[in-house]
């Protein structure tokens, strides 16, 4: 994996982490939909699956991509 490619990941977790607790996370779970989706258009990650939360609480999502 490259340095770059390495620190988006690191980037994406650490949005991901505070998207969690925000009062108002619309903005960081785009911003890491766009870096995804961009990765994914790169050919810099795959789709390996996708995993369905039984008990989501009280998220609107319930699954989960793994790249």
């Amino acid at each position: 994996m490259s340095r770059e490619i390495s620190e988006i990941a690191k980037a994406i977790f650490i949005i991901n982490r505070h998207a969690k607790t925000a009062l108002k996370p619309d903005e960081l779970y785009s911003m890491k939909k766009q870096a995804i989706d961009k990765l994914l258009t790169d050919k810099q990650a795959k789709k390996i699956g996708l995993h369905f939360s039984r008990q989501p609480k009280f998220s609107k999502q319930h699954s989960t991509l793994l790249v």
